[in-house]
């Protein structure tokens, strides 16, 4: 008779306490089951808890034990939710219940779940490419290629037709509206779920209990939809795969959703199937490449334009486009790294910058409501320029860089005829929305944008122009090249006749493959570059954020942390120095970043010990996006 449970209470916790044992009471003998949800008592309260196992025994002295207080729900959960927990907590060296928090809902108490006994109508839409991924022995499908909804829709009704539920993950859902619509008018709109972080708690409870029930066969979300509880998954489409906003990095637990979704497949047999304009690095051995749609790239050399004497940031080529836009009845999008009018204020005298007292980030100059300002991009304050040099007291001033506020400024000097407008994260919802409704009916020639603009699945243009590519790969992130040959594949799937890179240094790598269209050949190049230096897929890279509102201790702390991972002995584990945050500070703390490269055989359980003795204000992220 099973008389002990193990739960994972649905608080946060540390590590050490993420998992506790607790006693069946007779009245519930042979009715407790892994995956239930429970209400337990803790402490002095009672709280929910999720069951991820249950035995005749415990390692504790029974008398010590608590009992479970009721089962709050039975069927709540996926059959495989509780192995994903534990994965998750493992991989990601987080605390169980910080994971159970996020892959379960906010459990409500009382509320009325109908079942779903629809006919789900699905149109015969016909695709060989689906026919062929549906037919498929292969499990695990990368495809590198433009975004095709239809594909996807096609795809679905396959397997909603053999009665199996289908998971499509999409990014950035809410500024996508009419791709969404595609979706509800394939499907019907109450006949799938549509999960992202807007969505209420109630609102998210009712759908979870529908789709454990195996009642909802399609779910469309963002990030948080991978763990949508299937009954019975039949495909897991993950579009925009390399997308950075479907990895939570901005708080614990940092989860990459392609990691997670590969997981379930282990768990379930379920099958995934990846698209990217340019699929991660490490998916590449699994790609199968199509090069259809994408328009061709000119890279075009500033060098030979200063020798023509044109100063401009402008190309002639670029002028000549700007010139023909509305001639032509034309479009083009035009890709500034940065916002604001200059990218840093410097004083001539001294060659002193503004730098935020938060973050220490380099100051921008912006135009804000008619008058200009320094704007932090990290925390987001603003501040009027002294007229005085913090420094010298010096009254001189160089605005420099690029910003774009100033390239639009610059145009509608140049090209007064050319309708142009900003569009960037600053702009609220409403402002962006009306950007882009004005751009589809014709009423705007021209965008100027930041990597914003990607957000935006559906939109097309003309031409697509980098003004100062040279930029995209000063930085020294190790990454650096796979996402400065995505953001380029982005802007061919894009434009519809040519995409325009100006750039200073012309002999480079990723531009020749990308210019050359040999795609297949970039893949091939970047990973020599990695398995020299024992990057992804030939290592895991966990990056250790160490911070502190005093610098010299965070230094201490890192020192002391490198001790005692190299303390190990671990031949398998690669340890960096501790090195300053690319972002000194953020939000007032002070950070130092460890990198370690762990190779398969690395002894991750006495790591994990080592991670459970850390100030929980040191952070933890496996497979990170940057290494700054």
């Amino acid at each position: 008779m099973n008389s002990f449970v193990k739960v994972i209470p649905l608080i946060k916790l540390p590590k050490k306490l993420g998992i506790f044992d607790y006693r069946v009471s007779p009245a519930f003998s042979g009715q407790i089951q892994i995956g239930q949800i429970v209400s337990v008592p803790f402490r002095n309260a009672t709280v929910f808890g999720v069951v991820i196992g249950v035995s005749s025994s415990s390692n504790f002295n029974k008398k010590n034990l608590k009992y479970i207080l009721d089962i709050a729900d039975r069927n709540f959960l996926a059959s495989y939710t509780p192995e994903l927990i534990i994965w998750m907590s493992k991989y990601y060296f987080s605390s169980p219940t910080v994971i159970a928090k996020t892959v379960i809902p906010k459990i409500m108490k009382r509320a009325f779940v109908a079942g779903n006994n629809k006919v789900l109508k699905i149109k015969d839409i016909k695709n060989s490419s689906a026919e062929k991924i549906f037919h498929s022995s292969k499990n695990y499908i990368v495809r590198a290629g433009i975004s095709d909804h239809s594909l996807y829709i096609s795809l679905s009704s396959h397997y909603v037709k053999n009665k199996k539920q289908v998971l499509i993950i999409l990014p950035e859902l809410s500024s996508n509206k009419n791709i969404l619509q595609k979706y509800t008018e394939a499907f019907g709109e109450n006949q799938i779920a549509v999960i992202d972080s807007s969505i209420a708690d109630g609102k998210r409870f009712v759908l979870q209990k529908q789709i454990a029930a195996g009642d909802i066969k399609v779910i469309v979300g963002a990030r948080m939809s991978v763990f949508a509880p299937l009954k019975n998954p039949g495909i897991i489409i993950v579009d925009s795969c390399a997308d950075q906003s479907l990895r939570q990095w901005d708080k614990n637990p940092r989860y990459g959703t392609v990691e997670v979704a590969k997981q379930i497949s282990e768990l379930t047999g379920c099958k995934l199937f990846f698209s990217d304009v340019a699929p991660f690095v490490s998916l590449q051995k699994d790609i199968s490449y199509e090069v259809e749609g994408f328009c061709p790239l000119e890279v075009l050399d500033m060098k030979d334009e200063r020798k023509k004497e044109n100063h401009s940031f402008f190309s002639e080529v670029v002028k000549n486009i700007f010139a023909g836009l509305k001639k032509e009845k034309k479009q083009a999008v035009v890709f500034v790294n940065q916002k604001g009018s200059s990218s840093f204020v410097v004083c001539k005298d001294c060659g002193n910058m503004p730098t935020c007292d938060s973050c220490e980030g380099v100051y921008r100059y912006i135009e804000s409501h008619g008058t200009f300002q320094l704007f932090c991009v990290r925390c987001k304050k603003k501040k009027h320029l002294s007229l005085f040099c913090d420094n010298c007291k010096s009254t001189e001033y160089k605005y420099a860089g690029l910003g774009d506020q100033k390239v639009l400024q610059s145009i509608k000097k140049e090209f007064p005829d050319i309708r142009a407008e900003l569009y960037n994260a600053d702009k609220n919802f409403g402002e962006r929305e009306g950007i882009v409704k004005k751009y589809q009916v014709g009423e705007i020639d021209l965008i100027i944008s930041t990597s914003a603009i990607f957000s935006l699945k559906d939109l097309r243009c003309d031409y697509f122009i980098f003004l100062s590519g040279d930029k995209m790969f000063s930085i020294p992130d190790t990454f650096g090249n796979q996402k400065a040959f995505r953001l380029i594949r982005q802007a061919q799937s894009i434009a519809r006749e040519k995409v325009f890179f100006q750039m200073y240094q012309k002999k480079n790598m990723v531009l020749q493959f990308l210019e050359n269209n040999k795609i297949k050949d970039f893949y091939d190049w970047e990973l020599e570059q990695r398995k020299i230096f024992s990057y992804p897929p030939y290592s895991t890279v966990i990056k250790i954020i160490v911070q502190n509102k005093i610098s010299q201790k965070a230094e201490k702390d890192a020192e002391k942390i490198c001790r005692e991972i190299a303390g190990m002995h671990d031949k398998n584990i690669t340890i960096s120095e501790p090195v300053l945050s690319f972002s000194i500070k953020v939000r007032g703390f002070f950070r130092y970043h460890i990198i370690l490269r762990l190779q398969k055989n690395a002894d991750r359980e006495k790591l994990s010990e080592i991670f459970d003795s850390f100030n929980p204000s040191t952070l933890i992220e496996v497979d990170p996006d940057s290494l700054l």
